[in-house]
C-alpha cells in the first residue's frame, strides 16, 4: 500500500489517484513562478501592455490616410504607404501583446 490507495480500493482507483496527485502537483508548481521571475514579468508587462501600444499604431494608421489624402506637399504623398504600412504591423504585433 502506498500513500494513494487505500485498503478498499482497488489497483486502477488507485492509480489515477496517483496520477491525479501528480498531476495536480506539476500543475501548482508550473503556476508559480520562480523567485525574482515574477518581478520582472510586472516590470515589464507594465511596458508592453497591448492598450497603449494599440492606441500608438492605430495614430500612425490614421496619420499616414492623413499624409496620403492630402493636397499640400508631395513629399507626405510619396511616404504616406510606408507610414500606414507601419502602422499596420505594429498594430499586428502589438496585439500579440499581454492586456
Amino acid at each position: 500500500m502506498n500513500e494513494y490507495t487505500s485498503p478498499g480500493r482497488g489497483g486502477r482507483d488507485g492509480r489515477r489517484a496517483a496520477l491525479a496527485a501528480v498531476m495536480g502537483a506539476i500543475v501548482k508548481r508550473r503556476l508559480k513562478p520562480p523567485y525574482g521571475a515574477h518581478a520582472q514579468e510586472r516590470a515589464s508587462g507594465r511596458i508592453f501592455r497591448r492598450g497603449p501600444w494599440e492606441n500608438a499604431s492605430a495614430v500612425v494608421i490614421g496619420l499616414g490616410i492623413f499624409m496620403l489624402m492630402q493636397p499640400f506637399a508631395l513629399d507626405l504623398y510619396t511616404y504616406s504607404f510606408a507610414v500606414i504600412l507601419t502602422g499596420t504591423v505594429g498594430f499586428l504585433v502589438t496585439s500579440h501583446f499581454p492586456e
